[in-house]
């Protein structure tokens, strides 16, 4: 795979992040419900907001995120079908030169990115797995978090998904959010 490659075929987007502390994010979530669309979160994420769990950039700065399938990070179509664990996901990621989401654009890319595309289950774009390091919560299980739109509902989501204990993740329903490396300028 060739990361020119990524940067011109799949959807990128770049956010900042360093700006808002756990509950500033919460806080900014519900000002936008007034506003705009409705934006649900769970429990759990909002747990993860107030927790030491959530760490923040020293400095605000920009990242360029990409939303890929599992076939552009070098499985098969039948794998990807069939769908890969977390762990696999996130080590094609690095080995084709990709990083690991920071924690913080979990709710930097929800409220940043409101305009994603509808989905009423079959638009893949409209459910992004956001690849970060996995966070303990609870019992300990292991959570990434999902950012998604559903337009049955009229709201746009924010989520915490269970990513250990040999889950499994296709392309079917889903894409998968890394950070691009840095342009060269």
């Amino acid at each position: 795979m060739n990361l020119n490659d990524l940067s011109t075929h799949y959807v990128k987007k770049t956010i900042q992040i360093g700006q808002h502390t756990g509950q500033e994010y919460i806080v900014a979530i519900k000002k936008n419900n007034e506003r705009e669309l409705a934006i649900v979160i769970d429990e759990l994420t909002e747990d993860f907001l107030y927790t030491a769990e959530f760490p923040l950039s020293e400095t605000p700065e920009s990242v360029t995120l990409t939303f890929l399938p599992l076939t552009a990070l070098g499985f098969t179509e039948e794998q990807a079908k069939e769908g890969c664990t977390y762990e696999d996901i996130c080590a094609a990621g690095k080995a084709a030169g990709l990083s690991l989401c920071p924690r913080e654009t979990v709710p930097a890319l929800r409220l940043q990115y409101l305009n994603q595309d509808p989905g009423s289950g079959t638009n893949p774009i409209s459910n992004i797995l956001m690849m970060i390091e996995p966070v303990r919560l609870r019992e300990a299980a292991s959570f990434s978090f999902s950012v998604f739109t559903n337009d049955h509902l009229g709201v746009l989501g924010l989520c915490a998904v269970e990513v250990g204990n040999g889950s499994t993740f296709n392309d079917t329903l889903r894409r998968f959010a890394f950070i691009l490396p840095e342009e060269k300028k």
